[in-house]
């Protein structure tokens, strides 16, 4: 009777052995869609995403004291430059509302050669002015008039 019990005993290990093995489920792998990558915004486009604002203008820029003639906030500017804007339509135009001098002007701006000056021209064609852009992006235009020997920072208005 003993190989009896022995092979219950056996055979309730194998039960219960088979019967407590809990199986683990396979993963759920959940792909998503991938994040579209936006391609960077080209000059044009960063200068027609918003109007712009001076921060600083600066004029003698390589004398040895520059004169700083228009710090947003400052007191005492030279220049008050506080409610000109600058409007760079996609399309190739502009406005600029020059309120120092109470006056609108409108014209055509234009990238050369490879995107690194900027060309303005009023709307009779006269070129009104030739910067180079040091720097552009959402929230900085740091331009050069190289003929004027300024500088200038404008920020989204």
């Amino acid at each position: 009777m003993k190989p009896l019990k022995f092979s219950v005993l056996i055979s309730l290990v194998v039960v219960f052995a088979s019967c407590s093995k809990e199986e683990t489920p396979a993963p759920v792998v959940i792909t998503l869609p991938p994040i579209p990558q936006h391609p960077p915004k080209t000059k044009a486009e960063l200068l027609a995403s918003h109007p712009w604002k001076y921060e600083m203008l600066v004029h003698n820029s390589h004398d040895a004291v520059p004169d700083t003639v228009y710090i947003r906030g400052r007191a005492n500017n030279t220049l008050n430059l506080d409610g000109d804007t600058y409007t760079y339509n996609i399309n190739g135009t502009f406005t600029a509302v020059l309120s120092s001098v109470s006056s609108v002007v409108n014209g055509k701006w234009n990238l050369i050669p490879d995107d690194s000056r900027i060309e303005v021209r009023d709307l009779n064609g006269a070129l009104t002015s030739m910067a180079t852009i040091l720097q552009i992006d959402a929230n900085n235009y740091i331009f050069m008039y190289a003929d004027m020997d300024s500088y200038g920072k404008l920020i989204p208005q």
